[in-house]
C-alpha cells in the first residue's frame, strides 16, 4: 500500500521525487541518509536481516557502525571501549544474552531485533522510523520492542510506525494515516482510531 516506501523516503534511504520533508523548520528534502542520520532521524529497517544486522559480526560491532556519521569510523574505533559501549546498550534494551562478542546471527529474532533497536535508538534519536518493526519475534519480545518504543516518544522522540498489523497500530500509536496504492486515504485518531477502522480505511470500505 506503500507504507514500505514511505519509511524508506523520511530516512533517506529512497530518492525523493515530490514533497518535502521539514524537521523543526529546517528542509531536509534533498539531503542523504547521512545527514539526515546527523540530524537526529533513524530508521529500524522492515527486513533486518537483510537491511539492520550484520549477521556474521559481533554485536559490538553491529552497534558501533553506523552510516556516514562519527560513530562508523572503523580507523578511530576503540574496541575496549566499543565492547564496553555494547554491553551497556545490550543489558538497557534487554539483549538476552547481553553478550558483545557474541555474533549477531547466533541470537533469536527477537533479540536481533532489540540489537537493531539499541544501535539506532542510543543515539538519541530525534525522529525513530520503524518499518514492522516486531514482524518475525515471539510475542515476548515483541512485548519488550514495543515498550522501547513507547519509552522513546515518551521521552520526546517523533516516532514513525510504519505497519499492516492494524491491532498494533490501533494499541499504541495516537494518529494514523492509512495508504491505499502509495495515497493517503484517511486519518484516524481518538475514538476513531480502532483495528476495525484502520483495515476498513485500508480495504476500501465507505461504512
Amino acid at each position: 500500500m506503500g507504507h514500505e516506501e514511505l519509511s524508506a523516503l523520511v530516512a533517506g534511504a529512497a530518492p525523493v521525487t515530490a514533497g518535502r520533508l521539514v524537521l523543526a523548520g529546517e528542509d531536509l528534502s534533498a539531503a542523504g541518509i547521512g545527514e539526515r542520520i546527523a540530524r537526529g532521524i533513524s530508521m529500524v529497517p522492515g527486513n533486518r536481516q537483510r537491511d539492520g544486522v550484520w549477521l556474521d559480526a559481533q554485536a559490538s560491532e553491529n552497534l558501533a557502525i553506523l552510516p556516514d556519521t562519527r560513530s562508523s569510523s572503523l580507523a578511530r574505533r576503540r574496541r575496549g571501549v566499543e565492547v564496553t559501549r555494547a554491553g551497556d546498550a545490550m543489558r538497557r534494551f534487554g539483549v538476552r544474552p547481553p553478550d558483545p562478542t557474541a555474533r549477531v546471527g547466533q541470537f533469536s529474532g527477537g533479540n536481533q531485533q532489540k540489537v537493531v533497536l539499541a544501535k539506532w535508538m542510543d543515539h538519541q534519536p530525534t525522529v525513530l522510523v520503524l518499518d514492522e518493526p516486531t514482524q518475525g519475534i515471539d510475542a515476548g519480545a515483541k512485548f519488550d520492542v514495543l515498550q522501547t518504543i513507547c519509552d522513546a516518544a515518551a521521552a520526546g522522540a517523533v516516532v514513525l510506525i510504519a505497519s499492516g498489523d492494524c491491532e498494533q497500530l490501533a494499541h499504541i500509536c495516537r494518529r494514523v494515516l492509512v495508504l491505499r496504492f502509495g495515497a493517503v486515504v484517511a486519518e484516524l485518531s481518538g475514538a476513531e482510531l480502532t483495528e476495525t477502522s484502520i483495515a476498513a480505511c485500508a480495504q476500501g470500505a465507505t461504512g
